[in-house]
């Protein structure tokens, strides 16, 4: 069904979960704690959604690459951040250069 596995399907669902309760959790509450049962339910749903995404990938390279396209574009965005900080932040960067070796 939708082109998913069985454990597809199930990583699917139980990421839903996990949505759900964090949205609740947030609207209801402000915040997302563990110390109450939405909390709960949204970190052991989250850590399944963790460990279930490890057997959706097919193997054959396909998570080599999306790994390093991922790794790629997280490096260009914190190099784009890191010269927008600079740029904003004369003081600091002086005391970052001195800082610097």
């Amino acid at each position: 069904m939708f082109g998913l596995t069985q454990l597809g399907m199930i990583h699917t669902a139980i990421s839903l979960v996990a949505v759900a309760a964090g949205l609740i959790a947030l609207v209801r509450d402000k915040e997302i704690s563990p110390r109450n049962m939405l909390g709960k339910v949204y970190v052991i749903t989250t850590v399944l959604v963790c460990l279930t995404g490890f057997g959706i990938f097919q193997h054959g390279g396909s998570i080599g690459s999306k790994t390093t396209l991922q790794e790629k574009s997280y490096h260009e965005a914190g190099e784009k951040l890191s010269d927008i900080a600079r740029r904003e932040t004369p003081a600091i960067n002086s005391a970052w250069d001195k800082a610097s070796p």
